[in-house]
């Protein structure tokens, strides 16, 4: 007794299923085309629907090895932030210190140039 034959006595079928499932290589295949022709869509968009985004950010990673987060504040992320208030069109700094690594995020506002504030 077939899979198909328990299911006609006790079930309503929906046919495209339960041809799928008696014909599970046309279901690998069809999957393949359909993600192979995914792909290959994906891969010839213009380059204009993918538009270089720069975001007006600057990131600055320290290491100092053997030093404890509380020294690596003290020592390297706040004369970093110090430095950093000083320039002009920031609108967030964000920083964390961890053992032996510091880093700190410098978030600008959209009309800044980033190679001048850098």
């Amino acid at each position: 007794m077939s899979f198909k034959e328990t299911l006609t006595g006790k079930f309503k079928q929906f046919k495209i299923t339960s041809w799928l499932i008696d014909h599970t290589t046309v279901a690998y295949v069809a999957t393949i085309v359909i993600t192979l022709w995914g792909l290959s869509s994906f891969l010839s968009l213009p380059k204009e629907s993918f538009p270089d985004i720069q975001l007006p950010q600057i990131y600055v990673a320290t290491v100092y090895a053997g030093t404890s987060p509380k020294d690596m504040e003290n020592l390297i992320v706040r004369p970093i932030e110090k430095q950093c208030k000083g320039i002009s069109g920031i609108k967030k700094i964000t920083s964390n210190a961890l053992q032996d690594y510091a880093n700190v995020i410098v978030e600008f506002t959209s009309d800044v140039k980033i190679d001048v504030a850098k």
